[in-house]
């Protein structure tokens, strides 16, 4: 196991959970996300760097515990201040009314798409937040996986207003 890891564990202090996922504080001023879906680690890993609404990931272990049958895999992601922001509702909503999407990524494109065309009322998103969804739209659709953005609690807001997302995608047998 790796030490920022062990000393996670270690030393717990929760600062979320979900269906798949601990979310512990690091010591290093972050947080390490323990979890237990694979394609969501590997999402993760794959979207840092590429735009500024998916989380940045400092550290990255698969297979680093077994629970209950699962390997968890380990994350260490920057902190983000605030959870489930009041910033994130109209595009969660959105996400929400067009039912037959919810948790398609075909969902995340038309999201963009309304964004972009102007249609997405009383929201003020920069270019970046759609471009954002049409990337994890692509992604999730080439590997016809679901996503769970239509919940607040899956966006985070960094200090600067940032929004992001960080619980990026499952299998269908996941949801």
């Amino acid at each position: 196991m790796e030490p920022w890891v062990a000393d996670a564990i270690a030393n717990p202090s929760f600062v979320g959970s979900g269906s798949f996922a601990l979310v512990l504080d690091s010591a290093e001023g972050c947080v390490v996300k323990l979890t237990k879906s694979e394609v969501d680690y590997n999402a993760l890993i794959y979207f840092t760097g590429r735009n500024i609404h998916f989380p940045k990931v400092i550290k990255y272990a698969a297979n680093q515990a077994k629970v209950h049958g699962y390997y968890l895999h380990a994350l260490l992601l920057e902190k983000l201040p605030n959870i489930a922001p009041l910033a994130a509702a109209p595009v969660a909503d959105y996400i929400n009314r067009v039912s037959l999407y919810k948790h398609n990524p075909l969902g995340l494109k038309l999201a963009a798409y309304e964004m972009r065309s102007g249609l997405l009322k009383d929201c003020n998103y920069p270019q970046s937040l759609s471009d954002a969804l049409d990337l994890l739209g692509d992604y999730g659709s080439e590997r016809m996986l679901k996503v769970e953005l239509n919940q607040r609690l899956n966006w985070g807001e960094r200090s600067d207003g940032t929004l992001v997302m960080f619980d990026l995608v499952h299998t269908t047998s996941e949801m």
